[in-house]
């Protein structure tokens, strides 16, 4: 059997498999950031699932650092929750300009503790992003299926090798990182203006908002590509770099 005999698995069954995927991770993750932000009085902190509310507030603690942009004329306070249970406070604080009909909004936040104090908590959230990856790769190196893939009956395979169970750690990785190749520039931009800049630049409002508008263009390039490309049930570009594909299992 090739892989070319198998019809390419289309949109649905791989959303289902990522949606089972995503919350295999980002549940036992919340739960683990309810149980820290209650033992560390808020030190530790994440928002990945759950419930959101935030009220506008006119006051600011005291010690933000650093402090608000320069005219922060809006601020809020929001608390993340997770079935009655909070996992983040946070405020936010924002210079709102109008200009014609063009308004600017240059915002900066702070994580806060219990009692609404500034506290600099670590924020968990980007974890979500690398726990999804260590979790994938051995499963789709050993088996080619997450659990996700297996709930669906899908598996990637080898495109040369589809009767091989798994795939070679290095098709794995090769993978997972085509994925991300659209995503690159939106992840390195702010990071690199950030390091040759600072954000209280004035190049921040006049330059660093329209490249960031160039860059989330390219990425969103890229996730409409691929996922035009999965609807047509068609190799998408990561799985033809890696010379992978995702097909029903027999």
């Amino acid at each position: 059997m090739t892989s070319d005999s198998v019809p390419c698995v289309g949109f649905w069954r791989r959303l289902a498999a990522f949606i089972v995927d995503g919350f295999v991770v980002i549940v036992p993750l919340q739960l683990a950031t309810v149980v820290l932000f209650s033992l560390t009085d808020a030190k530790v902190q994440g928002s990945f699932l759950g419930t959101k509310q935030c009220e506008q507030v006119t006051h600011l603690p005291q010690g933000l650092d650093p402090p608000p942009f320069a005219g922060a004329n809006w601020a809020e306070i929001c608390k993340f929750s997770f079935f009655g249970f909070q996992t983040a406070h946070v405020l936010t604080v924002s210079t709102v300009t109008q200009n014609g009909s063009t308004t600017k909004i240059i915002s900066r936040s702070y994580t806060l503790d219990g009692e609404g104090r500034p506290n600099s908590a670590f924020v968990a959230d980007w974890l979500a992003i690398l726990l999804l990856f260590a979790y994938v790769i051995p499963f789709e190196t050993l088996r080619g299926a997450t659990f996700g893939k297996s709930l669906v009956r899908i598996r990637t395979v080898v495109k040369k090798t589809p009767e091989r169970i798994g795939l070679p750690l290095k098709t794995t990785l090769g993978r997972e990182g085509a994925k991300l190749l659209g995503f690159i520039p939106g992840l390195m931009f702010p990071l690199m203006f950030l390091a040759g800049y600072g954000p209280d630049n004035p190049q921040w409002d006049e330059v660093f908002w329209p490249l960031s508008l160039c860059v989330l263009a390219v990425s969103f390039a890229w996730a409409v590509w691929n996922i035009a490309d999965v609807v047509r049930k068609r190799d998408p570009i990561y799985d033809r770099l890696a010379g992978t594909a995702v097909l029903r299992k027999q």
